[in-house]
């Protein structure tokens, strides 16, 4: 087995291109096969004697790939994950990308790493935290102070960031959230003018950071990785 790890355009991804031999990939299709030998039906043979070469030649060498593939990618990825020098923090998206018998089997696990810069600093505070059940939050990401009442996210980028953030709920705590990297808000002022916002980065992730505390939920909902003493 070897690996390579590719850096993706999205900020705090890897990509993990793991390759195993055609010999492992040969057991894999073996271990596939007697899992199944026992279910397969071939004229002239009972169930379980039939030889792997003649299911093969009837039915072609895939009936076995998606198991061999299922047999091999979790202890592939475990020992890249052990060799790997990043400090991974999600689940691993997988994407076969070469199956076929007599070639090495390689596959993509695609994955968030620890940001290696900190939260930006930023002020924040939604109303129920301090025990006024009113939807009312007020920021200031180093622009100065944004009061918004009754604010609603209207619109969530697709494209995602993976940064840390902290919270005064969580004392001492901090973790990697998966937030949009941008966001559309819509609250009124304190004059009860509706207005529009638009966040990026540091201000996108300090929107849904408050707003959350408005439905009762904390960026633990949002992790990728586990909390970590500060």
């Amino acid at each position: 087995m070897s690996f390579k790890v590719e850096n993706m355009e999205e900020k705090n991804m890897v990509k993990l291109v793991i390759e195993t031999t055609a010999e492992e990939f040969e057991a894999g299709l073996n271990t596939a096969f007697n899992k199944n030998k026992n279910k397969i039906s071939v004229p002239g043979f009972r169930k379980g004697k039939v030889p792997r070469q003649m299911v093969e030649k009837m039915y072609g060498p895939e009936i076995f790939y998606e198991d061999a593939a299922n047999a091999l990618i979790p202890d592939a990825y475990s020992k890249a994950l052990d060799e790997c020098e990043e400090d991974i923090v999600s689940s691993p998206e997988i994407d076969v990308t070469q199956i076929e018998k007599g070639k090495s089997f390689i596959f993509t696990a695609t994955v968030a790493v620890k940001p290696e810069v900190t939260l930006g600093e930023y002020k924040g505070l939604a109303a129920v935290q301090v025990g006024i059940l009113r939807r009312v939050v007020v920021i200031d990401c180093g622009d100065g102070y944004l009061e918004l009442i009754n604010p609603e996210i209207t619109d969530r980028s697709p494209e995602l960031q993976h940064e840390e953030e902290g919270c005064l709920s969580l004392p001492g705590k901090f973790g990697v959230t998966e937030r949009p990297k941008s966001v559309m808000v819509k609250a009124q002022n304190r004059e009860g003018k509706w207005c529009v916002y638009k966040g990026s980065d540091l201000k996108a992730r300090c929107f849904c950071h408050e707003i959350d505390h408005l439905d009762g939920i904390l960026y633990t909902s949002h992790l990728v990785g586990e909390l970590e003493d500060n």
